[in-house]
């Protein structure tokens, strides 16, 4: 044997030594490896805690908003029987088109659905095919025979009795949306489709009562178009508001162009002033955060665990289940909701929804000339899939809003500019002279530092003068601008109106 006895019993502890540390190693991160697996194993079998009655307060909100004393049937019912009634004069139309064996357009148009634009407008553009091309000859006659099938339309919409149903939606008329116990971000608004064709078709139906100087019923038109306007805005849906806005714009942009091109009888202005006097403009904004604030909310509700104290885990397996169609039970257990546990917590994306609420409600309170460039996006910290879904269309709601309340300012001013020259045979020097006895008072124009719409007098414009907002950028360029199609570095020009 060799070396002493301490050192052989040195030699002897060595091994033990190393395998208690490689032991101690081992404890160390096997303690963390099974938390995490705890941790992914709770997450995996996790399912949705829904406690919040949304759907509820979805409902809730809807009929705040309706008239005070509601009269007459249900706007979205009445816009439903229309829309039945209009598809029911398109669609032998449209089969005919379908039949006429003009497929060599498929590749292009997969199918032209029949519309009142076709009226004025060629379905197809000539210039898409070379001269070359033996597709180019074949261009006028489709065109041809789509724009006798919307004439046939028209006439047959003008002679049916869809537009007194319409007459039938009012200032007092309910418009109540079904809401039922499911995904909120699912509730369908099956006649926002509709209600915008049908505003369509009352557009044409005022170009052409205006080529025909058939006055009262210009009128009449213009009212339904306002009210299908208001129906659908009332919904405190962001789709929905949008929907409504579009309509209204699609009205305002009517008005524009026939003041432009033709003098509108004094008896036909008076009564359209009023209308738009008496109408409070765009559909306050906050209506439409209140509702979005409360689909978000459910969506939250639906995709996270609850451990209840208003706390829990984000299951990106549940994501799957919000579609229009899900009704059934929550998602049931998965490995997919692994990736929740790096995820901001339940009550941290309901802290992130109230901060982006106040966000929303201020930006859409400030002027447009007075807000900061910070964006509405969410902070990257608080990231959550739910939130990219819904936050992109509030910034789009807040601009068309923006854009509305100028437009329904716009359009009174030259009402009222149109009514001082048939009262006075000239035009107003100024705004000014307009008020208080053609316009109560001069309607702001939000993008402007001093809240005015400019006008000026020329000659050589159609109108003598022209209207106009400094637009989105607020800089006033003289009213160098296009028409009523909003740019971010031009003036927007409503007269004279251009649509190009």
């Amino acid at each position: 044997m060799t070396g002493t006895e301490p050192e052989r019993d040195a030699k002897a502890k060595r091994p033990f030594k190393k395998r208690y540390l490689a032991a101690l190693l081992l404890l160390l991160l096997a303690v963390p490896a099974v938390m995490i697996a705890i941790q992914v194993v709770r997450i995996s079998t996790a399912v949705p805690g829904v406690v919040g009655d949304y759907p509820q307060k979805l409902r809730d909100l809807i009929q705040q908003q309706q008239p005070e004393n509601p009269k007459g049937r249900d706007g979205f019912v009445i816009i439903a029987e229309a829309a039945q009634k209009l598809d029911a004069i398109q669609t032998p139309l449209q089969e005919r088109i379908e039949r006429t064996g003009h497929t060599e357009f498929n590749n292009d148009f997969k199918r032209i659905r029949l519309g009142p634009e076709y009226l004025h407008t060629p379905a197809v553009d000539p210039e898409l095919y070379s001269e070359e091309d033996p597709l180019r000859e074949r261009v006028e006659p489709f065109n041809q025979l789509i724009h006798a099938a919307a004439r046939e339309a028209y006439r047959s919409y003008r002679a049916s009795d869809i537009r007194s149903l319409l007459d039938t939606i009012g200032p007092s008329t309910p418009a109540v949306i079904t809401v039922q116990d499911r995904v909120l971000i699912g509730t369908l608004l099956p006649e926002l489709g509709p209600a915008r064709e049908l505003a369509r078709w009352e557009a044409v139906c005022m170009a052409e009562d205006a080529a025909q100087d058939e006055w009262a019923d210009y009128h009449i038109a213009a009212q339904r178009m306002l009210a299908l306007a208001d129906a659908t805005a009332r919904t405190p849906v962001l789709i929905s508001g949008l929907v409504g806005y579009a309509i209204e714009d699609l009205l305002y942009q009517r008005l524009f162009a026939d003041i432009t091109s033709r003098q509108l009888p004094a008896q036909t202005l008076d009564a359209i002033g009023r209308m738009l006097q008496e109408h409070a403009g765009p559909t306050p904004i906050r209506l439409y955060f209140e509702g979005e604030k409360i689909i978000i909310l459910d969506i939250i509700d639906r995709t996270h665990s609850d451990n209840g104290k208003g706390d829990g885990y984000f299951l990106p397996a549940s994501m799957n289940a919000l579609s229009a169609t899900n009704a059934g039970p929550p998602p049931g257990p998965s490995i997919a909701n692994a990736p929740g546990l790096i995820a901001p917590s339940k009550a941290e994306t309901i802290a992130t929804v109230e901060r982006l609420y106040q966000r929303w409600l201020a930006r859409a309170q400030t002027p447009p000339h007075q807000r900061s460039d910070e964006p509405l996006d969410v902070d990257p910290a608080s990231w959550n899939p739910v939130l990219d879904i819904m936050v992109p269309a509030v910034s789009n709601t807040i601009t068309s809003h923006d854009k509305l309340v100028c437009e329904h300012a716009a359009i009174r001013v030259a009402i009222a500019i149109e009514r001082y020259r048939l009262a006075n045979a000239a035009l107003p020097a100024s705004l000014d002279d307009l008020v208080p006895e053609f316009i109560r008072e001069l309607p702001q124009d939000p993008f402007a530092d001093d809240g005015r719409l400019r006008y000026r007098t020329d000659e050589q414009l159609s109108r003598g003068y022209t209207l106009y907002s400094v637009g989105t950028d607020a800089q006033d360029d003289g009213g160098q601008g296009g028409g009523v199609v909003w740019s971010d570095d031009a003036d927007t020009v409503f007269i004279p109106w251009h649509d190009d």
